[in-house]
């Protein structure tokens, strides 16, 4: 796995992970939300055979103590056999060593995929948010303690 910090339009992955993020996940960002990250923001990179398969979205609050997950996703091709899984516990290792205790994230109800994942990893639903994205659809609010 690799942690950029500095993820922007000069990463060599730049495009990639636009296009992964565009392709797999239920809600896309614009490239215009790509570019607001921030120095807090981490990108949790996925490459195998030096391609690049998958990434998840990080914003750290190590002051708290805490991060957001924004995006996870892997490329359709590499999922299965515990890729996933074992590319969430590398990034719970990152994590500890920015000071980070617990992470939350936001799912779509209707994911329901993705929430089975994220309680198969140890998520607990904390709420359900009515009308959480664009379209209206409801979210789960989970969180983690790592």
């Amino acid at each position: 796995m690799k942690v950029s910090a500095d993820f922007g339009p000069q990463s060599a992955e730049w495009s990639q992970v636009l296009a992964l993020d565009l392709q797999f996940m239920p809600q896309p960002w614009s490239e215009t939300q790509w570019r607001e990250l921030n120095s807090h923001d981490r990108v949790c990179l996925l490459i195998e055979d030096e391609a690049l398969v998958g990434f998840a979205l990080h914003r750290l609050s190590p002051w708290e103590g805490l991060a957001h997950l924004f995006k996870i996703t892997l490329h359709p091709d590499h999922r299965g056999g515990g890729k996933a899984q074992k590319f969430w516990l590398e990034q719970e290792d990152y994590l500890r060593t920015e000071k980070i205790a617990r992470v939350f994230l936001e799912v779509a109800v209707s994911n329901t995929t993705a929430a089975g994942f994220y309680r198969k990893l140890g998520f607990q639903i904390l709420r359900r948010i009515p009308g959480f994205y664009s379209n209206g659809d409801e979210a789960f609010s989970m969180e983690k303690l790592i």
